[in-house]
């Protein structure tokens, strides 16, 4: 089945859920356009091949109006135009995956099949409008054969939305993760090396990771971008080392010179909705995975103890052993949900 993939992520940054599908559904003999969020400014098109199955596609439009959907519907024919003149879309013949719903107005179009991939709550990202994106939203529950969602609060909403098939469809590791023998040696303790993985922006509790910086049987380690004031106070501590962003398989190595992985989120709308990789991701390296208090957390299949005060660490430390004993047998990885996948696709073309 030819695909139409369109991702609210470059496929060169932190690899995540948008990246792993693709290139699973690509080896599994589908072909990927994989779209990339379109850049402001200019009138083109670039396509790039990764492999004999995937291709990414760039493009450059006058302007993005998420906020505004009159606009946004404007911006997305748009985009639309520069894929169908130039050969790479035509909807009769092609499947729809859509995971950036701003772009919902390409549902309208007559595709053999449309999914909708919802991984968050959109709208209750810091700076938006939910209104526009509930607008986007319903729009694909109406129209799409298929609304997969990584988490049973995000099935439910789209149920609720009136979406005729839902499926749930969490995160998961990749297959290398669990497969690849660790290259460097962990430290024997103390001080217990813990780690905080992914984009450190407002949906994070710092005051949650200053427990850990600020205990000297503790080395906290930040790996991935950060902003704001209490990320900089944060990343300036004595017992902090900051790694920046990195590639996928630096993080792997940083990670397997660790202990502890870390789940640091505040609690909100978001955060209330989220399944994170990076939980998948530290169980897959065999670390111990700790997480703040969230229904979603306190109750994964890969998080190992949750912290909710001092006194929680404390014991968390004093408990600590390395290797950690009982990790988990079975891991999700990627290929399972791509099977979950191949499984309702099939179910669509014998239709």
């Amino acid at each position: 089945m030819n695909i139409l993939f369109v991702s609210p992520v470059a496929f060169d940054a932190l690899q995540q859920r948008h990246q792993a599908l693709a290139t699973g559904l690509a080896a599994e003999g589908h072909t990927i356009g994989y779209l990339e969020p379109p850049v402001s400014g200019g009138f083109s098109c670039r396509v790039m091949q990764r492999n004999e199955r995937l291709h990414t596609i760039q493009t450059h439009i006058p302007f993005r109006a998420t906020a505004w959907p009159s606009l946004q519907k404007i911006a997305s024919r748009l985009v639309f135009g520069l894929l169908y003149r130039t050969g790479l879309v035509y909807p009769s013949r092609m499947a729809l995956w859509i995971a950036d719903p701003a772009f919902a107005a390409f549902a309208d179009l007559p595709w053999l099949c449309r999914f909708y991939d919802r991984c968050d709550r959109h709208g209750v990202f810091p700076g938006q409008n939910v209104l526009p994106w509930k607008r986007y939203e319903q729009a694909l529950y109406n129209v799409c054969n298929v609304v997969f969602a990584s988490t049973p609060i995000l099935c439910d909403e789209a149920r609720q939305g009136g979406a005729c098939k839902v499926v749930l469809l969490p995160n998961a590791a990749h297959k290398s993760w669990i497969d690849t023998p660790a290259t460097r040696s962990k430290p024997s303790t103390p001080p217990i090396r813990l780690v905080s993985a992914g984009a450190h922006f407002e949906w994070i509790d710092f005051d949650w990771l200053r427990l850990f910086a600020d205990d000297s049987r503790c080395e906290l380690h930040i790996a991935g971008p950060g902003r704001g004031s209490a990320f900089a106070a944060l990343a300036a501590h004595r017992n902090v080392k900051t790694h920046g962003s990195m590639r996928h398989e630096s993080l792997r190595d940083l990670l397997d010179e660790c202990h502890v992985g870390l789940a640091p989120f505040c609690r909100s709308l978001l955060t209330e909705a989220v399944d994170p990789v990076k939980v998948y991701e530290y169980a897959a390296r065999r670390l111990a995975v700790w997480a703040v208090d969230l229904p979603n957390l306190r109750t994964h299949c890969n998080v190992d103890r949750v912290i909710t005060c001092r006194e929680d660490l404390d014991h968390a430390l004093e408990e600590f052993a390395w290797p950690v004993s009982g990790r988990h047998s079975k891991i999700p990885t990627w290929n399972d949900r791509i099977e979950t996948i191949q499984t309702i696709i099939g179910d669509i073309s014998d239709q």
